[in-house]
């Protein structure tokens, strides 16, 4: 456990019949992933809690305001997620194969490990697709 961050636990067991866990950057793009595309309300006890991200990708066509979402993501990760590079975050869009995508990246900073959480997100014909990678950082020289 790191900063208060722990191993999310999935379904399922592995070759030891143990319960699957994700290795720790796994389990926190886990949670930026699940604090990107909540809705503020999802959780009662927190109703401000939520980016609702999903309400972006249709409009990318459009146009938005990058620095909107960039607020959101400062003004919730900042409280919940000491471990996010807040003031490095960047927001893309680009076209990949004919699909529009919105890029998220956020540096992720742990101790003895930063590494860049790409984060891209698409919609087709009502479904939202997500897939993200990570990126080891260059040590500063």
């Amino acid at each position: 456990m790191a900063n208060g961050v722990g191993r999310e636990v999935l379904f399922g067991l592995d070759n030891f019949h143990k319960p699957k866990m994700l290795s720790l950057k796994d389990s926190i793009a886990q949670q930026l992933i699940n604090l990107l595309l909540m809705r503020p309300g999802n959780i009662p006890s927190q109703p401000n809690l939520g980016i609702n991200i999903s309400k972006y990708l249709y409009s990318i066509q459009d146009g938005f305001d990058a620095e909107i979402i960039k607020q959101q993501i400062y003004n919730q990760c900042s409280q919940l997620m000491p471990y996010i590079s807040l003031g490095e975050v960047m927001i893309f869009v680009t076209t990949y194969k004919g699909l529009d995508l919105l890029l998220v990246s956020i540096p992720i900073v742990l101790p003895n490990d930063q590494t860049n959480l790409l984060i891209g997100f698409s919609n087709t014909q009502n479904d939202i697709n997500i897939a993200y990678q990570f990126e080891e950082m260059s040590a500063a020289v």
